[in-house]
């Protein structure tokens, strides 16, 4: 039995109607996923050995699928968009997104995470009361 290798523009060799790349790289987003689903529960089999409290099995749980999705979404567009080969530069443009969309805070200051901008202003008034009271 011969087995023919496809090549851009030829038909795919498992899926009729697909041409061999986009067979090859709906092949590879089947494993990719998979692996990191193995990977995930591999490190969860692990914490759950080690750890008897339901709170930490909890945290990793919620921590590994959110770990796991982000991973996934990065691998997947990796394979998908042909514009993006490069994961570095990929990485570089979402981390400028996430600074620039952060620094849209309160009153233009830069927000930090996990604090709402009234919160911070109202602390700052309180760590100098002579500053609340001059207005």
């Amino acid at each position: 039995m011969t087995v023919r290798q496809g090549t851009i523009g030829q038909p795919g060799l498992l899926i009729p109607g697909l041409d061999a790349e986009t067979e090859a790289n709906l092949v590879l987003s089947v494993l990719v996923v998979a692996l990191v689903l193995f990977l995930r529960r591999a490190v969860l089999a692990v914490v759950y050995g080690r750890t008897d409290t339901s709170k930490l099995r909890y945290r990793w749980a919620k921590g590994s699928a959110t770990f796991s999705f982000v991973l996934s979404v990065l691998l997947l567009v990796q394979i998908w968009f042909t514009a993006i080969r490069s994961i570095g530069s990929f990485l570089g443009l979402l981390s400028a997104g996430v600074a620039i969309a952060l620094l849209e805070g309160h009153r233009g200051r830069p927000r930090r995470l996990g604090v709402h901008p009234m919160e911070a202003s109202v602390r700052s008034r309180r760590s100098y009361p002579d500053r609340a009271s001059r207005g």
